[in-house]
Parts: C-alpha cells; sequence; structure tokens
C-alpha cells in the first residue's frame, strides 16, 4: 500500500510539470494569435478613409465588412467566439482561436480649445476576449485632417 502511494506520487511530480507547461503553451498560442488579429484589425481600420460615413452605412442592415469605406463604420464591431474572419470574409479555423471573440470600437475625442463639431481625432480600439475574459486590447489615436483625403 505505502508502496503504491509512494509510486502515484512519483508519477505525479514527473508528470505535472507536462501538463501545467502544455496549458502554457496553449494561452501563449491564443495571446499570439490574439495580438496578431487585434494588428490585422487595426491595419485593416486605418487603411480606410477617414471622412465620416453616412448614416445609411452605420444603422441597422449596414454593409459587410468587406464594403467597409470610412473608419468610423467599425464604430461598433463585434465578432463573436467562433466567427471573426479575415479582411476577406473568411471565418477564421485556426484552434487557437476557439473561444476568442473581437470588438471594435471608434470614438471620436475632443482636445482641448475644441468643440464637438471640431472633432479631429478619433480613438480606435480593438480588443480580444477568451471566452469573456479580456485578452489584450489594442488602441490608436488617429488623426483625421479631411484636408489629406
Amino acid at each position: 500500500m505505502v508502496a503504491v502511494t509512494v509510486l502515484s506520487m512519483a508519477i505525479f511530480g514527473i508528470t505535472a510539470p507536462f501538463a501545467i507547461a502544455a496549458a502554457s503553451q496553449a494561452e501563449d498560442a491564443r495571446r499570439t494569435l490574439a495580438n496578431a488579429l487585434a494588428q490585422e484589425m487595426m491595419e485593416e481600420i486605418l487603411a480606410k478613409s477617414h471622412e465620416a460615413a453616412d448614416a445609411a452605412a452605420t444603422g441597422p442592415g449596414r454593409r459587410v465588412r468587406a464594403e467597409f469605406e470610412s473608419i468610423h463604420e467599425y464604430a461598433v464591431l463585434d465578432e463573436p467566439a467562433g466567427r471573426i474572419e479575415d479582411a476577406f470574409g473568411h471565418v477564421i479555423r485556426d484552434p487557437a482561436a476557439t473561444g476568442l471573440s473581437r470588438h471594435t470600437r471608434v470614438h471620436n475625442v475632443s482636445v482641448g480649445g475644441q468643440t464637438s463639431l471640431e472633432t479631429s481625432f478619433v480613438r480606435v480600439d480593438v480588443e480580444l476576449r477568451y471566452r469573456g475574459k479580456h485578452v489584450l486590447t489594442v488602441t490608436r489615436l488617429v488623426y483625421c485632417d479631411s484636408a489629406r483625403e
């Protein structure tokens, strides 16, 4: 009986680090993919026009993401777990993406001395969550100078 107990403790002592390492590796893969997905979305958004989108483009029945033309069309874009798409509209099937969701927000930002009508900055947030828990957020402050368009 004592030998069985000692043997089981030895087996646990040997295998526990491998189980912990495997869990850590899966979390690292998920975090790496989340970072890539956030950066991909940010690059896609920053490549769009900074002109304000019309109400039809951002309201109910809006277009699919591949047709977005303005940075403002990403104002509230939520991709639930299992439905995160790449820039071409293909759902990402990577096993590390299981349980990940992506949430994009675009807000006008006023700085001192500006009125709400003069807003020339936009804050873009791309957040990735794993089963509802925050993984990471990528944020950019973008200067929207309509004269450069």
